[in-house]
């Protein structure tokens, strides 16, 4: 009978293996490390590596505008100042961006270059 009594079916579960099914991507508020690629006077080309602390299975272009590199003083921002290529960095994602690339912001205490 199953070994599961009179009558009763056994019971089997599945559990899906989370990376598998759901795959890792970028959302609006999403916390993310990303690797600076280039940069030029008013942005820095970046890699997203990971989102929320989970790591991504290919990296997602995404960029950082001057303007989204700190709260105050923005028009000052210098891009060479603030990243080089190889940099990684923690942003957040403040949008979707255009059809190549996510807009990612550091204008927080908590976000900037981590190495």
């Amino acid at each position: 009978d199953g070994g599961g009594g009179a009558g009763q079916k056994p019971v089997v579960s599945v559990t899906r293996r989370k990376d598998r099914f759901a795959p890792v991507v970028p959302s609006t508020n999403s916390l993310v490390i990303a690797k600076v690629q280039s940069i030029n006077a008013r942005s820095a080309k970046v890699s997203i590596l990971s989102v929320n602390d989970e790591p991504v299975k290919q990296a997602f272009p995404a960029m950082i505008r001057s303007q989204d590199v700190r709260d105050t003083n923005k028009d000052d921002v210098q891009i060479a100042s603030s990243f080089r290529p190889g940099d990684l960095v923690r942003a957040r994602v403040i949008s979707l961006g255009d059809t190549r690339s996510y807009f990612l912001s550091t204008a927080d205490t908590s976000l900037g270059v981590i190495r």
